[in-house]
């Protein structure tokens, strides 16, 4: 195979990428369908191809490594039966459906007879696990001893059946009660034994066990079924039976069944690309390939023209692409027919047969020409698509390092006696000269991004045989990986990334002297990861790139801490979805529940409606305040009167406003028909949740009314983390508010004799009395919601929040109130002569009352102000999280556990405790979560941007020539590099064969396959300039460009016969002088050509190569036959009116070599390229918006889910990973 794309992927896909654009089409079967003669006709199958920059562009490119010729495809490189497929699994709570698929996102396929909206449906579907990684991994393709496994549905019971093999359910239908067969989503095996030739030698064959859960009260809407699959029932929960324990049994309700089959737990490490481009399709072209019919050629000999006035386009002619210069005719060897005048129908002839195309766009020599990379091509890529691309380059030729192509003619052997007419023959001989792809050894290979100069947008890893770093795929991590400061393979882990199982490859960067790796080598980290090695350090076939282009940002993040208890939506929570069904008066009817959600604890439900402002969100402190303020007195509403504004964008709606739990509810509201009505806000509570945290069902206590049919309310679920909050407590000494309590009630009780309004008794006021201050001294304790996530790291700006409203509009005179109340001290006296308790308590404590109240009455006084809150200032101001700024995603750090020594989030809190919840993950109080939220995102306007690849490969021969090859191949004489030329656009009067198109920025020309009209061949402009040429224009005489192939062999001079060509004349050929005896005799290209007598060359010779690419068997120099004869440059001429020996040379069409032998290095390494390539970049909002919603949904950076540069030690924060991670 020549070099190519071994592997590549991106973030997510690109447009015409996606399974849309690459599906099959049928065309209309109707007889009156129109189709040109190119198509295949009506009924027959297309796909869509882009022809606005003509039929066979490619307009956002391809991913190949470009040769010219006709792309090959080959459907597997290495491991082709090794192929496993990726089994989905979603879980739909109020249905109680485990759904299965071959896709990671639910179609409409996937419901075949489904008696609902199938989006609908399919909203109530969650993944398993969270992040949506496969559950398990079968075969992709039927191998030996695999059975299919299908997948049936059935709309009622709601339920997925998966079968192996034969095997069906037990009604198969579109009815109720009936499996309709979905599609066969993968292959899986009967026996662990048959499994065992398709596994990796580090794992292991494992069941599919089969569970089932039945409604023991039979049907139930569609809940008395649900079939059950899973590879790991350790991981499960709620089951019974079987061979291994689940996680939590719960109650039971999956009853085991058997099992169905086996299969894997990951993908194979070693499977295998879909399919490669392997180089390109050479030819038909050369000598040895009879073109004959091609052209409606003109083979009358005589008139005016070529010999004496003979024809311009006879087969010999075109042979020769007319070298000599004659009156009508196109010049000395033109070298490509499509610049000769050949197939030009106004000075040349029609061409007959597409088979010409190669040739008459490349010449002779076309075939050299496709030896080596012509570009590297790329599909467009999008701002912060993130990707990566795996070059092999074991085999990087495509066709022959050189050729030689040459007419011989018999002339030599024509009588020198006038009297016997004597007409030359010609012969024509093509010899293409491969290096074998036993004999070749590649021993570097570098890649550049934008040949080393510095593009700060542009955040590429470039990995090869040189640079400290590797491409790795992991095989095992079992929670564990590679880390920053690991030791492996002799060197020092600086960083490790990985791009996440999607991509399934990750990158480890070195430091120190370490050893060379291997190919596919195995690596384990000191925590026991396992991983293959793919490209990097030492490895000479092989090459990559890794990273994104980002087009200049504004992005502010900053750093958060992240409860590791907490339920987190997505991760570790699957949201409900619920809807509110209105009737025409306006009333909530019904609730349906579209997606139960998992993972709920204490869910609450809220209604809003999208035209009415509400304060509800999943933190809000104001219900707290409303639960736990103090009593007021009615009278509130005399001094703070509810507002009676109304919005003035819609007037049937006032706003709601509320206070401490209090609100207006006389709020005007319409129905659809625009009925004025009263707006009431509806009443629901959750009735029943399950075991895993579902919604199953709720009620409405109160429909309302006011709502929209038109623009429904939405149904807000809320399950907020919650903690405990314990005010602090006072001085432990004797002047404690609980001594001084006491002290008074004390007091209270001694003065009761004289004073009994005051009288208190120990059941009645001094227990209320002391218990209150008790309560003050000892601090409250109380659960308030909380957030799972919180700042980490402060900085010294704050925001100001401010009001509007004018200071005067609410006024309370709580001034001196307290005061006023208390007894004066003279009164006080009195009462303390009576009882020394009380003296004491004057002496000791009433002047701190008298003091407290002062300072109560001055709080109240402030309070009295409309913004007495706030310190009689219209402003709130808040900390502000320190802020860092980038200006690519690709710099933002990534979410990571710590298991330090701190105490985390809450623990570090005072007088704050984490509610711990029933059944959810507990994490050590010394291990914390951080990430990084975006604050700030602004977009570049850029409209596209580019940046270039480069690829370089040193190389030699091996084998017993190897070395001896090398030394004969840069003893070669310097070549020309073939110029740039003009391309030619078509080839025949009024139809153009050829046209312009395009491959991605790649400019060309496209024809027809000659195979296959329906396919298009694409020609990149100036074919020729990376091949290198010996030609006449360079100095070299005719039979000096024949000794570049024949070496010393061959020697001659310009000779000047007199003979008897029919009417007479003279004809001028080469005269040469052949070493005739013993072959290879001098060393020349043959001498290291593999054949009889020679069983270890490194080249083979071909004479040319037909219309599927395949070489056609050739010859040494000395084993060619021409005019009836083997070796015809050593034997007589014996026929006819011939006599003498050899042959004459008319002239060399071609002697060319694909790279140049003065970059041979001391080492006999021989340097290929640099190849280069273009990638365009697009700034569509594809990229963006994927980026920032995967950064948000990271707690951090969008690209990698391991990337420990800046994290000395620690984890990546992954939750959501795992099945029921919330059990663990």
């Amino acid at each position: 195979m020549a070099a190519f794309i071994q592997e590549t992927g991106r973030s997510f896909p690109n447009p015409i990428g996606q399974s849309t654009y690459k599906q099959t089409f049928k065309r209309p079967a109707s007889g009156k369908y129109r189709s040109h003669g190119d198509h295949s006709g009506p009924g027959t199958d297309y796909q869509i191809t882009f022809q606005n920059s003509g039929a066979g562009s490619n307009p956002l490119g391809q991913d190949i490594v470009h040769y010219i010729g006709a792309s090959r495809t080959v459907a597997c490189v290495d491991y082709c039966d090794f192929g496993r497929q990726g089994i989905y699994r979603w879980y739909r709570p109020t249905k109680r459906d485990h759904h299965y698929s071959d896709e990671p996102g639910l179609v409409k396929e996937d419901f075949g007879n489904e008696n609902e909206s199938w989006q609908e449906v399919a909203q109530g579907y969650n993944a398993q696990p969270r992040s949506g990684k496969p559950v398990m991994w079968v075969m992709s393709k039927q191998v030996t001893n695999s059975q299919p496994l299908k997948m049936y549905y059935s709309y009622w019971p709601d339920d997925t059946i998966l079968t192996v093999g034969s095997a069906t359910p037990s009604a198969v239908g579109e009815g109720r009660d009936q499996y309709k067969f979905i599609r066969t989503i993968g292959y899986v095996f009967t026996s662990e034994s048959d499994a065992l030739d398709f596994k990796d030698p580090n794992e292991d064959a494992v069941p599919i066990y089969h569970y089932k859960w039945q409604d023991p009260n039979g049907v139930t809407y569609g809940e008395d079924i649900d079939n059950f699959y899973t590879i790991d029932p350790a991981n499960e929960v709620n089951l019974s039976g079987g061979p291994i324990s689940p996680k939590a049994s719960l109650d039971g309700e999956y009853v085991y069944q058997g099992i169905i089959g086996y299969c894997f737990t990951k993908d194979s490490p070693v499977a295998p690309v879909e399919s490669v481009n392997d180089g390109s399709r050479i030819g038909p072209t050369g000598n040895g390939f009879d073109r004959s019919g091609w052209y409606a050629y003109n083979n009358n000999r005589f008139g005016s023209g070529r010999y004496s006035g003979g024809p311009a386009y006879s087969y010999d002619n075109y042979r020769m692409f007319d070298p000599v210069s004659y009156p009508g005719f196109n010049g000395a060897n033109p070298g490509t027919p499509g610049l000769g005048g050949w197939g030009n129908g106004i000075d040349g002839v029609e061409i007959l047969d597409a088979n010409a195309n190669f040739e008459w766009f490349y010449g002779l020599n076309g075939a050299t020409k496709a030896a080596v990379p012509r570009y590297l091509g790329f599909e467009d890529s999008y701002d912060t698509q993130f990707m990566y691309y795996l070059y092999d380059t074991t085999y990087p030729w495509n066709g022959p390092i050189f050729s030689c192509q040459y007419v011989l003619n018999n002339a030599p052997c024509c009588p020198t006696n006038s009297n016997q007419p004597c007409v030359p023959s010609y012969s024509f001989h093509s010899h293409f000269y491969e290096i074998r792809q036993d004999s070749w050894l590649t021993s570097e290979t570098r890649i550049k991004i934008n040949d080393g100069d510095e593009d700060t947008n542009a955040c590429f890893f470039e990995i090869d045989t040189k640079t400290k770093r590797i491409l790795f795929r992991y095989t095992t991590n079992n929670g564990n990986a590679f880390e920053r400061g690991q030791k492996l393979n002799g060197w020092d882990l600086t960083a490790v990334y990985y791009f996440g199982d999607k991509l399934k490859c990750g990158l480890m960067e070195l430091s120190g002297n370490g050893n060379d790796f291997t190919y596919g080598q195995s690596i384990t980290s000191e925590t026991g990861a396992g991983a293959l090695v793919m490209a990097g350090r030492g490895i000479p076939n092989k090459a990559a790139f890794c990273g994104v282009y980002e087009f200049p940002k504004r992005i502010s993040y900053y750093k958060v801490e992240v409860d590791p208890n907490a339920l987190i939506p997505h991760r570790t929570l699957d949201e409900a979805k619920l809807k509110a069904i209105v009737n025409n008066k306006g009333e909530i009817v019904k609730i349906k529940i579209i997606n139960g959600g998992l993972g709920y604890k204490n869910p609450t439900l809220k209604v809003i409606d999208p035209r009415v402002m509400d304060d509800f969100s999943a933190s809000d402190t104001s219900k707290f305040v409303k639960k736990w303020s103090p009593k007021m007195n009615e009278d509130w509403k005399k001094a703070i009167p509810a507002p009676s504004s109304k919005d003035e964008n819609q007037e049937h709606i006032e706003n709601t406003y509320g206070i401490f739990n209090i609100k207006d509810r006389k709020k005007q509201g319409t129905t659809k028909n625009k009925e004025k009505q009263v707006f009431r806000e509806a009443e629901i509570e959750i009735t029943r949740v399950d075991s895993l945290g579902s919604i199953r069902s709720v009620r409405i206590i109160d429909g309302g009314s006011g709502y929209n049919q038109s623009n429904l309310p939405e149904v807000f679920i809320n399950d907020p983390e919650q903690m405990k909050f314990k005010s602090p407590t006072t001085d432990s000494g004797e002047a404690t508010i609980e001594n001084m309590g006491r002290e008074m009630a004390d007091a209270f009780d001694g003065v009761g004799d004289y004073v009994p309004d005051i009288s208190s008794s120990e059941g009645d006021n001094r227990s209320g009395i002391t218990g209150s201050l008790n309560e003050v001294t000892q601090g409250k304790e109380i659960t308030v919601p909380d957030s799972y996530i919180r700042i980490a790291e402060d900085s010294l700006d704050t925001t100001s929040h401010c009001f509007n409203i004018k200071q005067d509009c609410i006024n309370i005179d709580a001034s001196a109130m307290v005061s006023t109340a208390m007894p004066d001290e003279e009164a006080f006296s009195v009462v303390s002569q009576v009882s020394p308790g009380i003296a004491k308590f004057e002496k000791e404590s009433m002047s701190q009352v008298y003091q407290t109240t002062k300072e109560v009455d001055v709080y109240n006084q402030d309070n009295s102000h409309v913004y007495g809150a706030f310190g009689k200032s219209n402003c709130i101001k808040t900390g502000q999280p320190k802020l860092y700024n980038i200006t690519r995603w690709f710099d933002m750090p990534c979410a990571y556990l710590d298991a330090g020594s701190e105490k985390n989030l809450t623990q570090t809190l005072p007088n704050i405790e984490k509610v711990k919840r029933g059944g959810s993950r507990t994490a050590a109080d010394t291990e914390k979560a951080y990430g990084y939220m975006p604050y700030k995102y602004c977009a570049s306007n850029a409209e596209s941007a580019s940046f270039k690849v480069s690829l370089e490969i040193k190389g030699k021969t091996i084998g017993a020539q190897g070395e001896a090859f090398m030394n004969f191949f840069k003893k070669q004489t310097k070549p020309i590099l073939m110029p740039r030329r003009k391309v030619p656009k078509s080839n025949a009067s009024g139809n153009a064969k050829v046209w312009n198109c395009n491959d991605g920025t790649v400019e060309g020309r496209c024809y027809r396959n000659p195979a296959n009209s329906a396919d298009i061949i694409f020609i990149p402009i100036g074919g020729d300039e990376n091949t290198y040429d010996y030609n006449s224009a360079g100095g070299f005489s005719e039979v000096g460009q024949l000794q570049l192939w024949m070496g010393s062999n061959v020697t001659g001079t310009t000779s000047s016969s007199t003979n008897n060509i029919g009417s007479g004349g003279n004809i001028s050929y080469n005269a040469l002088n052949v070493n005739c005896g013993s072959y290879p005799g001098a060393e020349c290209w043959d001498t290291y050509t593999r054949g009889s007598g020679n069983t270890t060359g490194p080249l083979t010779v071909y004479s040319g190569y037909d219309a599927n690419g395949n070489g056609i068997t050739g010859q040494r120099w000395w084993e060619i036959t021409a005019f009836g004869r083997s070796n015809p440059w050593c034997t007589s001429c014996t026929s006819g009116n011939f006599s003498g020996q050899g042959v004459g040379l008319t002239f060399v069409n071609d002697v060319s070599v694909a790279v140049n032998p003065q970059r041979v290095d001391e080492n006999n390494n021989m340097r290929l390229g640099p190849y280069d390539g273009n990638m365009t970049v697009r700034n569509y909002l594809t990229g963006s918006t994927t980026a920032l919603g995967r950064a948000l949904n990271n707690n951090g950076n969008p690209f990698f889910d391991e990337c420990s540069q800046e994290v000395p030690q620690g984890r990546p924060y992954n939750v959501g990973n795992s099945i029921h991670g919330d059990f663990d």
